[in-house]
């Protein structure tokens, strides 16, 4: 089933049409992985909407792009507003939120002056794992090997901070694992 993106997006200070948010194919960020994010859920309750921990994810998000010598420029207090701006424009009752600063396009090479770019996403996502999964775990484990390995706490990488870079073996066993039958049938 093909994506459905939401209609709006709040990208370098304003929102915008989801189209409109668009980035350089030289951007430094697609070359390099130099980009920083979070994932967010915001829940509908009785009370109005919620966003889980929406300021340690925001402090989390503005301490991996300080270790990545990234400066945000938008303030914390900013980018929270732009969260819930960005729900409101979608019209969303819960939402998957995915605030992301990135390197974009500079000069070229490693350590490219380069202005950094922030965006933040909301839609609707359903079940992280995809629906029936957890019950479907619920019932005996479902493993399978994979030819990637995960970096640990003690690799030479920086594991305490959301980088892009560090994902794409995340992103690789996902794949391969949605390519097995791991229910043997």
């Amino acid at each position: 089933m093909a994506q459905q993106y939401p209609q709006h997006i709040w990208h370098n200070g304003a929102i915008k049409p989801w189209a409109e948010a668009t980035t350089h194919v030289m951007a430094h960020a697609l070359h390099y992985g130099s980009s920083v994010f979070e994932g967010i859920r915001s829940y509908a309750t009785p009370k109005g909407q919620a966003i889980f921990r929406l300021t340690d994810h925001l402090k989390r998000l503005y301490h991996s792009a300080k270790i990545y010598d990234m400066p945000i420029p938008f303030s914390l207090d900013e980018l929270a507003r732009a969260t819930r701006d960005v729900i409101k424009a979608n019209g969303l009752a819960k939402a998957y939120l995915r605030p992301v600063a990135f390197r974009g396009l500079g000069g070229f090479g490693l350590s490219a002056d380069t202005p950094t770019d922030v965006a933040v996403a909301a839609w609707e996502m359903g079940p992280y794992l995809g629906d029936g999964v957890l019950e479907a775990v619920s019932l005996g484990s479902l493993v399978a090997a994979s030819a990637y390995i995960v970096m640990s706490a003690d690799s030479n990488l920086m594991t305490q901070v959301a980088v892009s870079g560090t994902f794409w073996t995340l992103a690789a066993i996902g794949h391969a694992a949605g390519r097995v039958d791991l229910a043997g049938e």
